[in-house]
């Protein structure tokens, strides 16, 4: 069976499922925006803008409000809150919680001890909200410490502060039972900070910056990462006075293994575990926003509750109340149940017809068109935009040669193993695959680093492939990469009876092109300069050559990566290097008798490659002694003049 922690658990529930999903009781969700509307000053068109249910439905016995709402009613709160507004706002909402009138639930946390609600937080706290488990840390007579851990979906969808509402509720139904709470507090946080900032205080213009290890805010220092076990967590800030020295140490030693929860990394208490430790306090017209020594990136939030309890005649009078009250509740809440289960379930059936229609659809379509559906997207209203992009392109060298000695049946299943291979690793490195066409495929990335990364595990991927088809005596593949970067344009290109949303450009064609040219020096993988001179990430890789290709007016510097190579080749032209560079210089002079020398010595000592005797072990060598031998013929012939050579070899084809 479905639940909906397994849908906020799983990282392919697509964000229309997710906004469906129960996320508030819908009696919480009337008292905050009763808060709102009296306390706040906001008004209501204001407060429930792009929320799909109103004040007045929030009264239904039983009513749950999507998380998506709940995400949208809480943006509204934090936007429309005011100058001095902060995400703090939600305790003191929390705090004056009451139950609505006639309320099955307020009735049933009338009858069971506060303090027994507190120590039994697992059991109580989806009744109010699917965003989070919890569970009891630590309790005593005199306090108790709590921990929630959010599901990673919540975590996408909301700005943070629901736990500080958990804590405002939690406090209310203590004092409601005559409970004195000395201290309710938070030190650890499970939400992410910067999404906080920039959810929540994105509307006052507030920016943040990364420099080592330390987020700045507004330009000044804010938070640290440090390292801290999961146990240094679960303890930090407890308070230790003799009254309460009690809570330390006691409960269950954390949320079992965290798996669930954000960053899961909770399955050990001795564990490091990254965290970001607020270095200042920072105001907003007065009011508190962060106080130092906070930590947030958190696997959870804890909750810290110091008490006194009420009497023991309050607690007998309230004994008395809880046995005659409890029978007739408990059938109340059964029906309210069993009404709630019947609409879920109908979310869950859509859910699932939906996720398979969204696989199917992600087979036949880009990663990108895919989400922008699955969020509720029509991608045939998207305008042409101009941005910069690494574009790729991979090829299988002489496919027609050796598809023409297989069947159909044998050709197709050749390409899908080929590109579900291919595939894989450009996903791994954040890539979109733009069009697979024949045996080649186009795809685009946001970064050079990326695309160079993934055309890197292409190669290693295509070894291993290599290495399985060779065991079942069937032809090697070879591959050939292009990469260059620039401005394209994207856009729905076509009719509107077939239409393609693609990138077209002159990077495009460049990428193209530079695969193309792997076939003339047999190398694997080409980048152009302005791939190169975007790399952050040190590679291995040298000049090749500087040309003109088809469609280019300027020529253009084109680079090998040759990373994938085994380790006694990269060490063979990188000691070779110097050699390349003098036989190159002498080259671009136009002196092609003694380039064709040059390159003829450097061949001799290189030797021939692995797999083919009459190939060099660095094929580029071989290409420019022939590339030489002929610009030699034309200028002994008088068809080249050197003077006029400028070092730029034409691909014109």
């Amino acid at each position: 069976m479905i639940l909906p922690k397994d849908l906020l658990s799983d990282s392919t529930t697509q964000p229309g499922i997710l906004g469906q999903n129960p996320g508030l009781a819908g009696e919480c969700g009337a008292h905050l925006a009763d808060y709102a509307l009296t306390h706040l000053g906001i008004a209501r068109e204001d407060l429930f803008h792009g929320v799909s249910v109103s004040r007045d439905d929030l009264d239904e016995p039983g009513h749950w409000i999507s998380t998506g709402d709940t995400a949208v009613l809480f943006r509204n709160l934090m936007a429309q809150s005011g100058p001095g507004g902060t995400h703090r706002i939600f305790g003191p909402a929390g705090r004056q919680f009451r139950f609505l009138p006639h309320s099955s639930l307020g009735a049933l946390y009338s009858l069971i001890p506060a303090g027994e609600v507190v120590r039994d937080i697992s059991a109580h706290v989806s009744r109010v909200t699917q965003f989070f488990q919890a569970e009891c840390l630590a309790y005593s007579r005199s306090g108790a410490s709590i921990v929630l851990g959010w599901y990673p979906q919540a975590l996408e969808l909301f700005p943070g502060p629901m736990d500080m509402f958990i804590q405002g509720l939690l406090t209310a139904d203590l004092q409601a039972q005559g409970y004195s709470v000395l201290r309710a507090d938070q030190a650890v946080f499970g939400f992410d900070l910067e999404m906080l900032i920039h959810r929540a205080y994105g509307h006052q213009g507030w920016k943040t910056g990364w420099r080592d290890d330390v987020l700045f805010l507004q330009g000044s220092p804010l938070a640290r990462r440090i390292s801290c076990t999961r146990r240094e967590l679960e303890l930090r800030g407890i308070p230790c006075t003799p009254r309460e020295s009690e809570l330390r140490g006691i409960g269950g030693g954390g949320l079992g293994d965290g798996r669930a929860f954000q960053g899961g990394q909770g399955d050990s208490n001795a564990r490091s575990i990254r965290c970001l430790e607020v270095l200042r306090d920072v105001f907003l017209e007065d009011q508190v926003v962060f106080r130092a020594g906070e930590i947030y990136n958190a696997p959870f939030s804890r909750i810290d509750f110091v008490w006194r309890q009420p009497g023991l005649i309050s607690r007998l009078v309230n004994s008395r109340r809880r046995r005659r009250g409890l029978p007739k509740l408990i059938q109340e809440l059964q029906s309210e149940v069993a009404r709630g289960t019947e609409r879920y379930f109908e979310m869950v059936r859509l859910h699932q017809t939906t996720r398979q229609q969204s696989k199917i659809f992600r087979m036949y379509t880009k990663d990108g068109l895919a989400q922008g559906v699955d969020s509720g997207d029509d991608p045939t209203l998207w305008l042409p935009q101009g941005k910069e992009l690494a574009v790729l392109f991979c090829d299988i060298r002489n496919f027609t040669q050796l598809s023409e000695r297989l069947s159909a049946k044998e050709v197709v299943g050749l390409l899908n193993t080929f590109f579900r291979t291919m595939n894989d690793r450009i996903r791994e490195h954040r890539g979109d695959i733009d069009k697979l066409m024949g045996d080649c495929l186009m795809a685009q990335f946001e970064s050079v680093d990326q695309a160079v990364d993934a055309a890197v595990a292409m190669e290693k991927a295509l070894q291993d492939l290599n290495r399985d088809r060779i065991a079942r005596e069937l032809p090697r593949l070879d591959i050939g990469i292009g990469i260059s970067f620039g401005p394209v344009v994207q856009g729905n290109i076509g009719s509107h009876s077939r239409m393609d949303y693609t990138i077209v450009g002159d990077t495009v064609n460049v990428a193209s092109r530079l695969e193309s040219l792997t076939r003339h020096y047999k190398v694997r993988c080409i980048i152009s300069e302005d791939v190169l001179n975007r790399l952050e990430q040190p590679r291995t890789l040298r000049f090749i050559d500087r040309v003109q290709v088809k469609g280019k007016a300027l020529p253009v510097s084109i680079y090998e990566v040759y990373d994938a190579d085994p380790d006694w080749v990269k060490a063979m032209k990188q000691r070779f290097q110097p050699r390349y560079d003098l036989a190159y210089r002498v080259y671009k002079m136009g002196d092609f008798h003694r380039a064709v020398s040059l390159y003829a010595h450097i061949y001799r000592e290189v030797g021939p490659h692995s797999l083919d005797t009459e190939l060099s072990a660095d094929p580029v060598v071989l290409f420019y002694i022939d590339r030489c031998r002929e610009l030699r013929d034309q200028v002994d012939q008088g068809a080249l003049s050197p003077e006029r050579w400028g070092g730029v070899y034409r691909f014109l084809r």
